[in-house]
């Protein structure tokens, strides 16, 4: 309920996320999520009735957050009509005989939806070997993880040589990237319940002054992103880039590619993602973060400034 509580309020629906959390905080007095919720959302709802709009946003990074979960797109007509579909068949001898179904969202930075990409029989076995380590999800780098209250979800880590599926979705990963998998970490299986979303982050670290990025996996910075989807949402669900205008539903068996990295190696804040709120169904997806290191020759260093050069695949 507190993850209702926190969708309905994204969406200015106060009266009723506050309804929800008394109705919490009534069956668990000392919850500590409600308890942190009800005081903002009186506050919000005493704003809305005295000035008849909504409260600020809290955080500039939630702009357009709510409304891309609802599906209300902000792309312009012509940013839509230089986007395609196409097959993919021409980076590696292996497209060259099962060409990839490629939707475009985004060139600048570069976003892709692969449709098909994922058998059921596969998608089967993984959440079978997946489903007993399963974990309350966490955030941060392996030396410093820790419960997050902005990710719902639980998850579970899978090795290439636990199961031949997890190779043959590894193997998969570089024929659609054409991104060494050496510098990959571990796939990452993970379950949203209704209510469970991840609020608007990047997926690359932000180094401290003479530290290193992620120094547990030690091959630099997260470079892309691969997300397969396991299932499809009844409603709800989508992964949306805020600050892009862009978003994306699951459909069971595709996967969404993204790079984080300019082609010069600095972060692309535009990157910004968010999974929005469950509210029927359940959301499974498998992601693959694919670090720097081994990438040099795949995808050369632009020496653009701006790391525009060499963004597309």
């Amino acid at each position: 309920m507190n993850g209702l509580s926190y969708a309905l309020s994204q969406q200015g629906e106060y009266e009723e996320a506050l309804e929800f959390t008394n109705k919490v905080l009534k069956l668990q007095p000392d919850n500590q999520r409600a308890l942190a919720s009800k005081d903002p959302l009186v506050k919000w709802i005493e704003y809305k009735k005295e000035y008849g709009l909504p409260p600020p946003a809290p955080d500039a990074n939630y702009k357009n957050y709510p409304s891309l979960c609802r599906g209300d797109y902000q792309r312009s007509a012509k940013e839509i009509s230089k986007l395609r579909c196409r097959y993919e068949h021409t980076r590696t001898p292996f497209l060259r005989i099962a060409p990839l179904k490629l939707e475009e969202l985004s060139h600048d930075p570069f976003i892709v939806v692969y449709h098909e990409v994922l058998y059921d029989k596969e998608i089967d076995t993984l959440l079978t070997i997946a489903k007993p380590l399963l974990q309350r999800s966490m955030v941060g780098d392996d030396l410093k993880r820790k419960v997050s209250k902005t990710r719902t979800s639980s998850n579970g880590w899978l090795d290439d040589v636990s199961h031949p599926v997890v190779r043959a979705i590894s193997r998969r990963t570089e024929q659609m990237t054409n991104l060494a998998m050496t510098a990959a970490e571990q796939l990452q299986v993970g379950n949203y319940g209704v209510g469970g979303h991840y609020l608007p982050h990047h997926d690359y670290g932000v180094p401290e002054e003479g530290k290193e990025v992620y120094p547990a996996i030690g091959k630099g910075n997260r470079i892309a992103t691969v997300m397969y989807y396991l299932s499809e949402v009844a409603i709800g669900g989508a992964t949306v880039f805020p600050e892009l205008g862009v978003g994306v539903f699951p459909r069971k068996g595709s996967a969404i590619f993204w790079y984080n990295l300019h082609a010069n190696g600095t972060v692309d804040e535009r990157t910004l993602h968010g999974a929005c709120p469950v509210f029927v169904g359940s959301k499974w997806v498998a992601n693959k973060w694919i670090h720097e290191h081994g990438q040099e020759f795949r995808r050369p260093c632009s020496l653009n400034q701006m790391g525009n050069e060499g963004t597309t695949l």
